[in-house]
């Protein structure tokens, strides 16, 4: 199946493709449903990324293809949404990491922006140099 020119693919020793059912979501949760099913199949994807690093397996979630495609190869039912497709395998390289942006830029207090917080309303937050700096060690690892 072409996936956006991504010629690696052929090469993984496995794709998992993420399917959900967005009507069963719509049915339980109305509109937002569509959102909680994206929420849902990130999460887990996201889950399978981290699980598969910590065992030395090489991973990308690969979000650009054709869903017509995919659905008609594996016998997708059409009413299926096809939110994702991970390859897995050993990695062959050590690719460079790309840039993370600087957590301290992009996490706020509050409202939109506000980076100081008080230690005394937020006293989970204190230690909130700490979280972001393991955040950060977690994101690099990726």
């Amino acid at each position: 199946s072409k996936a956006s020119g991504q010629e690696f693919i052929k090469n993984a020793n496995t794709l998992l493709v993420i399917v959900s059912d967005d009507k069963k979501m719509e049915a339980l949760y109305g509109e937002r449903g569509k959102i909680y099913a994206i929420q849902d199949t990130s999460a887990i994807i996201e889950n399978i990324l981290l699980l598969s690093t910590d065992k030395n397996i090489g991973t990308c979630w690969i979000g650009s293809f054709n869903e017509d495609e995919v659905k008609n190869i594996l016998e997708i039912p059409k009413d299926k949404n096809v939110h994702a497709i991970i390859t897995l395998g050993y990695p062959n390289e050590s690719p460079k990491q790309p840039s993370r942006p600087n957590l301290y830029d992009i996490v706020f207090f509050e409202k939109w922006g506000n980076k100081s917080y008080k230690p005394q309303f937020y006293p989970l937050m204190r230690n909130i140099k700490g979280i972001i700096d393991y955040l950060r060690k977690s994101f690099e690892k990726i």
